[in-house]
């Protein structure tokens, strides 16, 4: 085996699984990819809101502020920061 937890090997090391579903009519794995990559393909979306809402808050002097004073154990100063 090679470690990686895939069970008996078979032709060229591959997993001896791997030929079996390979012998699958190739509409049924292409069936099987969609609907694996289905639930990964929902969460794109929500990272990318995600992604661009860590940028907006790391990015600005607010946050500067708020995490230097955090190490420098004093009060955050917003005063010069418009409401």
């Amino acid at each position: 085996a090679d470690g990686r937890g895939g069970g008996a090997e078979g032709r060229g090391g591959r997993p001896a699984h791997a030929a079996t579903i390979n012998s699958h009519a190739p509409a049924t794995l292409r069936y099987m990819k969609t609907n694996l990559n289905f639930l990964g393909d929902l969460h794109y979306p929500s990272w990318m809101h995600g992604s661009e809402l860590l940028n907006a808050v790391w990015n600005n002097e607010q946050s500067v502020e708020g995490m230097t004073a955090f190490k420098e154990k004093r009060p955050p100063d917003f005063s010069r920061f418009p409401r």
